[in-house]
């Protein structure tokens, strides 16, 4: 997964910025309308009534935690915490630097 992101940080660099709209998942839990909106809005994809009502029918039918939570750890997975910090990094650091909300 490290390699795959640093390939994709790569590529996203050499592309044109407009191409990119980032968004958060904490953005997107907080206001699943609102997001898809803006990014329709910001990539000139319609968004009207219909769309909108399909989309509150999907949230409304499919909800978060419907299957209940779930918990999981890097230890479950005989993973090092610091381990992967160190492997995630440069992500962490892009993140920090180019996202509204840092994940």
């Amino acid at each position: 997964m490290a390699i795959g992101i640093e390939r994709a940080l790569a590529a996203r660099a050499a592309a044109h910025p407009a191409r990119y709209l980032d968004v958060t998942y904490p953005e997107l839990i907080a206001d699943p309308i609102g997001t898809v909106r803006a990014v329709c809005d910001y990539f000139g994809y319609p968004f009207d009534t219909e769309f909108e009502a399909r989309a509150r029918r999907r949230l409304a039918e499919d909800p978060q935690h419907k299957h209940g939570v779930h918990r999981y750890s890097l230890e479950q997975f005989g993973l090092d915490p610091a381990a992967v910090d160190e492997q995630f990094a440069a992500y962490h650091d892009w993140a920090a630097a180019h996202l509204r909300r840092p994940i």
